[in-house]
């Protein structure tokens, strides 16, 4: 009468044994994942010619899959080529890196840059991003007529976790 029940229980711990067994050797992978961000965005310019150095700092929104903030450090008298910090913040956390290569082009005293285009190396990132590490390109693409607003893309792979 108690072969059954004793059966049972026997085989119930065996596999919470197995189970445990093969939570204690797993080990959490790291994850590639593509970017692609499009939106729109602007610039918030701090040029200070007559010191030889440029300072803007620009930002985008990507609906509700994130926004992004650069800072970007550049020299006189042309402004680019340029260097940097971004982040890109998403819904579960967010990533950080280094403008590596910024250019831009239009630039001038006759109004806004038409474009740039950025190589950004990725170096650490927040919540799901914890440890991100990669590169991504952006482009802006001067909206003409605007008062100074870009359309946004940022392409590429990030990988962490």
């Amino acid at each position: 009468m108690f072969k059954r029940p004793v059966l049972l229980v026997a085989a119930l711990l065996a596999i919470g044994a197995t189970g445990v067994a093969a939570q204690a050797g797993t080990t959490t992978a790291s994850t590639a994942h593509a970017v692609q961000l499009y939106g729109k965005g602007g610039g918030i310019g701090n040029q200070s010619a007559g010191l030889g150095k440029g300072h803007g700092n620009f930002a985008a929104t990507f609906g509700s899959k994130g926004a992004l903030i650069e800072n970007q450090y550049s020299a006189a008298p042309d402004f680019t080529p340029f260097s940097g910090t971004i982040t890109v913040w998403a819904p579960t956390g967010s990533y950080s890196g280094k403008i590596t290569s910024g250019t831009l082009t239009g630039a001038g005293q006759q109004g806004p840059p038409t474009a740039a285009h950025e190589k950004i190396q990725i170096t650490g990132g927040t919540g799901a991003y914890t440890g991100a590490t990669g590169s991504l390109t952006i482009t802006h693409a001067y909206i003409a007529g605007s008062a100074g607003f870009y359309n946004v893309s940022v392409k590429g792979t990030i990988t962490y976790g």
